[in-house]
C-alpha cells in the first residue's frame, strides 16, 4: 500500500482569500479500530483481532504493519485482548 497524496484548492484568508493548492496523506487519515479500511468499525474489524490473538496457532493471522497499528486500539505496541474488548465497545 503505497502513500496517497491528495490535493484540494483552499481559500487562504489571512491572504486576501487567495486560492491555494494544499496536499493531504490520505493514509494518515485511517481511523484507528477500521482494520480493514472500509469506513466502518464492525464486526469484521472485531474478528481481525479475534484471528490475531489466535496466531500463535496459526502465524498467518498474524496483523502485520499498517493493520497492526490499527488495531492496537490503546497505542501501547501490541495488540491484545484490552484492545479486542475497546473495539468491541465501539460496535453499535
Amino acid at each position: 500500500e503505497s502513500n496517497q497524496i491528495d490535493s484540494v484548492n483552499v481559500c487562504d484568508l489571512e491572504n486576501e482569500g487567495e486560492e491555494r493548492e494544499i496536499f493531504i496523506n490520505v493514509n494518515a487519515l485511517k481511523t484507528t479500530g477500521d482494520i480493514n479500511n472500509d469506513g466502518k468499525i464492525n464486526i469484521i474489524d472485531f474478528l481481525y483481532i479475534q484471528r490475531h490473538l489466535k496466531s500463535r496457532d496459526k502465524p498467518e493471522w498474524a496483523l502485520k504493519e499498517e493493520k497492526f497499528k490499527l488495531a492496537d486500539m490503546n497505542k501501547d505496541g501490541q495488540v491484545d485482548i484490552i484492545d479486542l474488548l475497546m473495539l468491541k465497545r465501539m460496535i453499535k
